[in-house]
């Protein structure tokens, strides 16, 4: 019988607006450590938990069910081309780490955050 994976911590519920808890959120992930005791997957799942919830918040759009090419084709229009392309890199990484078993240099990681930052930021200079 399979061992299941543990499931990722619960994110940390800031009161305030969408932007403020995910920043908040992320900041915690840097904090927490898991790239450095090697826990890629539960790294990049949270990651992309904190950007979907953060979507769902200020759309409120099934962003937590949505698929990457989902979430890439909804925000498509949304956001400027380059965002878009970094975002969808860094998805794309997320989904080989929790489904494929890649792991990525450290810096790749760090990389993938500040991309997720970036985005949210712009993406809270948008009217929903």
């Amino acid at each position: 019988m399979r061992a299941r994976a543990p499931s990722p911590p619960e994110l940390v519920e800031v009161s305030g607006s969408p932007l403020e808890e995910a920043l908040q959120q992320l900041r915690e992930l840097k904090k927490a450590g898991y790239l450095e005791r090697g826990e890629w997957k539960l790294y990049y799942s949270i990651l992309t938990g904190i950007f979907k919830k953060y979507n769902e918040r200020k759309y409120r759009s099934g962003f937590p069910q949505k698929t990457t090419d989902e979430m890439l084709v909804a925000l498509n229009q949304r956001l400027p081309k380059d965002l878009i392309s970094g975002l969808a890199g860094t998805l794309r990484v997320a989904d080989a780490v929790k489904f494929a078993k890649y792991r990525p240099e450290a810096d790749q990681a760090e990389a993938d955050i500040a991309v997720m930052e970036k985005t949210i930021k712009q993406q809270d200079n948008l009217i929903p």
